[in-house]
């Protein structure tokens, strides 16, 4: 293994797999995710701002944006970034590469 390339790749930059993505379902579960999350971050979290890094879909940021946050969603694949804006087109949606955040100012 030593001096090998490891060539990785990003599964999700796939138009197909962004379409099934968006609409997988998890029936019954998504209470789990999102039943105590408003009072997580109302008892935690100062500001309005968020970021949602990795967003995919967009399925999470468009529930922060419903829980009244600015949301940003950035992520690595430009089909699911589509997908994204294709769903949700007032969102704000990003690509980035090379975890480069130089973009986003920090804002507590």
């Amino acid at each position: 293994m030593e001096g090998e390339n490891i060539d990785f790749s990003n599964v999700y930059d796939d138009a197909k797999r962004a379409e099934a993505y968006s609409k997988l379902e998890f029936p019954g579960t998504y209470y789990l995710a999102y039943r105590d999350l408003p009072n997580i971050i109302s008892d935690h979290v100062k500001g309005t701002n968020a970021l949602d890094f990795g967003c995919g879909t967009g399925r999470s940021t468009r529930f922060l944006r419903r829980l009244g946050f600015t949301a940003v969603g950035v992520d690595i694949s430009e089909d699911m970034l589509k997908k994204a804006k294709e769903l949700d087109p007032k969102g704000d949606y990003r690509l980035i590469e090379d975890s480069d955040l130089s973009q986003f100012k920090h804002k507590s």
